[in-house]
């Protein structure tokens, strides 16, 4: 992961909590029910100082959510420009 990678070699690791796209995707095989316990446990282990970069891939398409649990602000970013639902 390219964005990773520079992450680390500006050392900025400790800035970021990166979310694993695989388990919330819609064919795994977690429940709603699971990945709502799951991104739970990311939000009370994370920093406040953090970011969480949370990918999202619905379709073969990639969309982009960050939350600032600090500022309490959820980014989401699509470039096709749909609103997140």
């Amino acid at each position: 992961m390219l964005l990773f990678e520079n992450i680390k070699r500006c050392n900025l690791e400790k800035r970021f909590k990166f979310v694993d796209p695989e388990f919330f995707a819609n064919e795994s095989a977690h429940d709603s029910e699971e990945k709502a316990k799951k991104l739970g446990d990311i939000m009370e282990s994370v920093d406040p100082m953090q970011l969480i970069i949370f990918p999202y891939n619905e379709s073969a398409h990639w969309m982009l959510a960050v939350i600032d649990s600090y500022e309490g602000q959820c980014y989401f970013f699509d470039s096709t420009g749909h609103d997140p639902h």
